[in-house]
């Protein structure tokens, strides 16, 4: 099994353990749901990133700067956090990787951009998109945003609650066009 199918079925397990509803439209819910909590706050303004996750004893936070607060990308901020938890911190996946963590220790993203940092960074975006559209629900929407050969990627936009970049991506991931 490759890496995409692997996300998928994490993020498909995920939902069905933790009962998430699909479309996400209150992400700092889903947290809540997963275990952790969002706090939006002023630390991050001079930070290279605008969303960081920590983990909290054996619970976990979503740090995220105060100018995303209202901005529609905050939600697939929160949603790759997540795939940083899950994937590469071990977060209810890998008990040993997790514990490796110690308390209040954030997830840092390397900037060198090797090959394996940047496979990281896609991996995680990846997460983020599976959570949100899942691909039965992506296929189903797509199908029903469409007509003839012409896709309405803008509604499957607006269904997911996500930014026209991630729905096209999305689809683009599972070879539906956008």
């Amino acid at each position: 099994m490759n890496t995409k199918d692997l996300i998928n079925h994490l993020t498909e397990d995920i939902i069905k353990l933790y009962d998430i509803k699909i479309p996400i439209t209150d992400i700092d819910a889903v947290v809540e749901k997963l275990g952790g909590k969002v706090v939006n706050t002023p630390e991050l303004q001079h930070k290279m990133e605008n969303c960081y996750v920590k983990k909290h004893k054996d619970a976990f936070v979503i740090l995220v700067d105060d100018r995303v607060k209202n901005s529609p990308n905050r939600t697939m901020l929160i949603a790759r956090e997540l795939g940083y938890l899950f994937l590469f911190m071990g977060y209810q996946t890998n008990r040993k990787l997790w514990n490796e963590w110690t308390n209040d220790t954030v997830y840092k993203r390397n900037y060198a951009f090797r090959t394996e940092d940047v496979k990281k960074e896609w991996m995680a975006y990846d997460f983020a998109l599976a959570l949100m559209m899942p691909e039965d629900e992506y296929r189903k929407i797509a199908n029903q945003y469409s007509e003839g050969n012409q896709i309405k990627t803008r509604k499957i936009a607006e269904y997911f609650h996500v930014n026209l970049t991630a729905a096209c991506l999305r689809g683009e991931r599972l070879n539906i066009p956008c």
